[in-house]
């Protein structure tokens, strides 16, 4: 079997499994969107409602912020801006505003490295925060602080249950988790074991394959580090025409495309030349050809 259709056939393996692991990942990505909507909607119910906080904070939103905290915000002053109309085909001036935070909400997870005490709970504990503010005697300021008042009598009331039945969800919610994750950590390990048998392929068959010639595959270019300040790169063929005697540098003949000036045509045109590189370390050779980020293949000339 040729170099070309062993490439083809680990990479028409690796596009399959690709092709499955986006799904799965959607997939994943569906269930933990799905656990963190149901924390959010438990923690979200002890404290919003009618039947909750008396307010006369104007559209209050509990939304996720950092981690597993909640961000309690109501609406603030009111500006203009001229937003464009489709309808209009013109600039018209419209109302918006500002949000204004209120207060915190947080949960503390359990970490091994900071808690003495171990426990089986994700969550341990839950408090809030709050900012200090220059502007002392508006209404807002007194109905935030009011707020965040009930908010702490709430935290201090129900610390308990909620801490309850906030784990609760999230072991429900880690099992569904989990599931997902292991198929996509099963597929992610089968591409790893074709990059892997790639990989060692290529480096079987890499300096045996240089000294005959090799074109690369597709549109991938090589750079070629000659030494420490210069290189040369968009190499699309190379072959060894000169081995040193302890196997650790070669002389070579590259091809590189580009782009180069014609005087005939008084215009740049893309081009292939020739070029010769001497004494070459083949350390620098494998990082042209075998790093795994530029994922190069190629053919026996």
């Amino acid at each position: 079997m040729s170099n070309k259709l062993i490439f083809e056939t680990l990479k028409a393996k690796e596009d399959k499994l690709q092709a499955k692991l986006d799904k799965l990942n959607k997939k994943d990505r569906i269930v933990r969107d799905a656990k963190t909507k149901a924390l959010n909607d438990t923690l979200r119910s002890y404290f919003e409602g009618t039947e909750g906080i008396e307010t006369n904070l104007i559209d209050l939103k509990y939304e996720t912020s950092y981690g597993s905290s909640m961000e309690i915000t109501a609406q603030g002053n009111s500006y203009e801006k001229e937003v464009w109309n489709e309808d209009k085909d013109d600039y018209e001036t419209k109302t918006f505003f500002r949000r204004n935070e209120i207060c915190t909400v947080k949960l503390k997870e359990y970490s091994r490295w900071e808690d003495t005490d171990k426990t089986e709970d994700h969550f341990t504990d839950l408090g809030m925060s709050t900012y200090s503010s220059s502007d002392n005697y508006s209404e807002f300021t007194l109905e935030r602080m009011l707020f965040t008042g009930q908010v702490a009598m709430i935290i201090k009331d129900f610390k308990d249950d909620i801490l309850a039945d906030m784990n609760k969800v999230y072991k429900q919610q880690t099992k569904l988790t989990d599931k997902t994750w292991e198929k996509v950590a099963e597929i992610k390990k089968q591409i790893n074991d074709i990059e892997d048998q790639r990989s060692k392929f290529k480096e079987d068959i890499f300096i045996e394959d240089l000294k005959n010639g090799i074109k690369l595959l597709g549109d991938k270019k090589a750079y070629i580090q000659e030494r420490f300040d210069y290189g040369t790169g968009s190499i699309i063929a190379a072959k060894i025409t000169r081995m040193s005697y302890s196997g650790k540098s070669a002389d070579l003949e590259v091809q590189v495309s580009g782009r180069r000036w014609n005087q005939e045509t008084e215009a740049y045109e893309d081009t292939v030349w020739t070029k010769d590189l001497d004494k070459v370390r083949v350390s620098n050779l494998k990082d042209a050809f075998l790093s795994g980020y530029n994922n190069i293949t190629w053919e026996r000339v």
